[in-house]
């Protein structure tokens, strides 16, 4: 991992800093998401290959947003330096690993992935779910 990588890491593992990020990617600014209802979560999750070895993945940050102690959502942040035309697969494989973590919860909470690209080069890969899935059909 690069400096750079962990420098982005850390920062954003900031309560504060994570919540600005969030409120401004996600909620147009609104001051949505509060720093002091975020707890760290898992960024390791693991999924089988087609021989069922079991391989990891890894993401950059992630948090739960609690309330009265109670998981109220999972906000995930990647930081992504190249462009990558598979990101958004990628991102389908973390999300599914931690809603089917949720199997045996009494309540489901929504999972929330955003990618943060700081690299020179124009994003040419898709952007979104629906422009990922519609390019590969």
């Amino acid at each position: 991992m690069g400096q750079k990588d962990l420098t982005q890491k850390t920062l954003e593992s900031y309560p504060d800093v994570f919540a600005d990020c969030v409120n401004a990617l996600l909620y147009g600014g609104r001051c949505r998401l509060q720093a002091e209802n975020l707890l760290p979560a898992p960024t390791e999750s693991t999924y089988p290959d087609s021989a069922d070895i079991l391989h990891n993945q890894f993401q950059d940050i992630s948090k739960f947003e609690m309330q009265d102690g109670t998981i109220r959502a999972q906000y995930t942040i990647e930081n992504q330096s190249e462009p990558d035309r598979h990101m958004t697969l990628r991102e389908f494989g973390y999300e599914g690993a931690r809603y089917r973590s949720q199997y045996q919860n009494k309540e489901i909470y929504p999972v929330i992935d955003m990618v943060l690209y700081w690299g020179k080069r124009r994003w040419n890969s898709p952007k979104n779910r629906r422009l990922c899935m519609w390019n590969h059909f």
